[in-house]
């Protein structure tokens, strides 16, 4: 199990997103006013690069291959199911959600956005030298 878990790699850009989703969720939670467009739309963009991050991850340590990358079926799946569950079926059911076509937009948005993020690579690698040179200093 540990080796599969030493090339564990999180990206600057998955902390910072996953740390403004929260922000913005607490501050939802605590009515605080946010401006109309980050309220609505922000926490939709970051959305599917943290849930596709986890899959990402997820399948990573499943097939043992530090390298593995989701690929544009892959996002493509998440995507439709996220559009169909929380843009057309949920909003039938209750009445916090609605549905909203530039919330699907911006779900495509942060898809397309992770797709490239995954293909830089060079995102990919800035803690995993952090890591390495924690553990060989040891």
């Amino acid at each position: 199990m540990g080796s599969r878990l030493k090339n564990l790699v999180i990206p600057l850009w998955f902390i910072f997103a996953w740390i403004l989703y929260i922000a913005i969720r607490m501050l939802r939670w605590n009515n605080v006013y946010i401006p109309e467009f980050i309220n609505s739309y922000l926490t939709d963009f970051l959305c599917l690069p943290i849930i596709l991050f986890l899959c990402l991850l997820g399948v990573r340590f499943l097939k043992n291959d530090a390298n593995f990358k989701l690929n544009f079926l892959h996002i493509g799946i998440v995507l439709v199911e996220f559009i169909l569950v929380f843009e057309v079926i949920i909003p039938n059911y209750s009445a916090i959600y609605t549905a909203d076509f530039i919330d699907g937009v911006m779900y495509f948005c942060g898809a397309i956005c992770f797709y490239f993020l995954q293909s830089s690579g060079s995102n990919f690698r800035v803690l995993n030298s952090l890591f390495h040179a924690k553990t060989q200093r040891r």
